[in-house]
């Protein structure tokens, strides 16, 4: 008997010959039972009326939705500025950093802190004295946007 890469106690078949597959390529899904098909129920887990809703999944698993805190929220945002709103929503956190580059480099274009920024523009970016106070904003803003993204997101729950 030859040698197999599997070892000796795998399947024992000749290099030319072909063993099937045990599992088939599409298992069909079971006929529904006494009607047409619908998802599951929210199940709502014990301890009490603060208990976040479960979705159960069927097979591929289960999806826990919870409320969000404000106070993570204001924190978050508050010390990372729009990367805080990450917290609360991706989106409002790509947004907001687009805004934050981009205004100053549309306004640096159009002259509005000089000629020399009007020719090469990125290099308003590099200026403390101009990103510190649009940082300053995006920051507050940021803050209003976590409360009002908590807010949103706790009321659909």
């Amino acid at each position: 008997m030859g040698s197999y890469p599997w070892g000796p106690h795998g399947p024992q078949s000749g290099p030319n010959q072909v063993t099937p597959n045990p599992t088939p390529a599409w298992v069909p899904p079971p006929a529904p039972s006494g009607g047409s098909w619908s998802p599951p129920a929210p199940s709502y887990g014990g301890g009490g009326g603060g208990a976040a809703p479960t979705y159960s999944g069927g097979s591929v698993g289960t999806y826990i939705r919870r409320k969000k805190s404000y106070v993570l929220g204001v924190i978050l945002t508050a010390l990372f500025g729009p990367f805080g709103l990450m917290y609360v929503t991706f989106r409002g956190m790509l947004l907001m950093l687009g805004l934050l580059l981009g205004t100053p480099y549309m306004l640096a274009r159009t002259g509005a802190y000089g000629p020399a920024f009007k020719r090469m523009p990125l290099e308003i970016i590099g200026r403390d004295a101009v990103m510190n106070r649009w940082w300053a904003l995006a920051a507050v803003i940021s803050v209003v946007w976590s409360v009002i993204g908590v807010w949103r997101h706790n009321r659909q729950m």
